[in-house]
């Protein structure tokens, strides 16, 4: 289990704790990347990404048939 806040996995690579001010981190540009549908709702704050990529990895089908209400 992680206990602090911010760990560096390699160079450029951290995990962080949700609700971390991980500010110091970032260079150059913030983009959201995500491939599970849901995750759509870290969006709700206008203005923290300048670039969102949803990335479909799946179909809405079968096991992942849940996810078609979550998109467009």
């Amino acid at each position: 289990m992680l206990t602090a806040p911010i760990v560096e996995l390699a160079e450029d690579l951290y995990i962080v704790r949700q609700y971390t001010d991980y500010s110091h981190l970032l260079r150059g540009k913030k983009v959201f990347w995500f491939t599970f549908p849901p995750h759509y709702r870290y969006l709700q704050r206008k203005g923290l990404f300048d670039l969102v990529v949803f990335d479909a990895i799946d179909n809405p089908e079968g096991e992942f048939a849940f996810w078609k209400r979550d998109l467009p």
